[in-house]
């Protein structure tokens, strides 16, 4: 069994992005993406790789298949990056792939562009797909309301997190999922 994984951790340093397989973290500044996530699915490789085109990629029958997943017995690593090109007025959309099927990227950006409040733009994005989509579809949509402004050191804005931060291995017995296990088989 496994998961994709979106992650938002917002800090006085900007904001720290991690994702693992398709679900999606948007980063939408007056109905310009600022920046996306890319997939870790097999489609994307064939695309990043020039053995489809993007037009081939939208049908794909193996648009779903993702190579890389959080899972309990094997080691994976999140791709991470830090944003530091912050604004009020910045949305970051985290979703799941299901919620891209019906809702194409120049629509997100209107949606997210409009007087609307946030609760408003997640209705309209949800309408997107609700009734006719075949796949998981969850979002979670954050507005940048405030900003404190501090000098941040040179030093620590940074593209990339240090590898060995994500390539630490969790002790087993600490595993969520390994948890869960022990307790459902008691």
């Amino acid at each position: 069994m496994a998961t994709t994984l979106t992650l938002l951790h917002i800090h006085e340093q900007g904001i720290t992005v991690a994702h693992i397989g398709d679900s999606r973290v948007y980063q939408v500044r007056k109905g310009q993406i600022l920046h996306k996530t890319t997939d870790h699915s097999l489609v994307n490789d064939l695309l990043k790789n020039e053995i489809i085109t993007p037009e081939e990629a939208i049908n794909h029958p193996q648009k779903n298949v993702i190579v890389r997943a959080l899972q309990a017995e094997r080691k994976v690593k999140a791709e991470v990056i830090l944003l530091t090109d912050l604004q009020v007025g910045d949305y970051f959309l985290l979703c799941t792939d299901g919620v891209l099927e019906h809702l194409d990227e120049t629509t997100l950006c209107t949606i997210l562009a409009k007087e609307y409040s946030r609760e408003e733009k997640m209705e309209a994005i949800k309408n997107y797909g609700k009734d006719i989509n075949k796949d998981n579809f969850s979002a979670y949509l954050v507005c940048i309301a405030n900003i404190i402004a501090e000098e941040v050191p040179k030093e620590i804005i940074t593209e990339e997190v240090p590898k060995e931060i994500i390539t630490e291995e969790v002790p087993k017995e600490d595993r969520v999922f390994d948890k869960l296990k022990k307790w459902w088989n008691t």
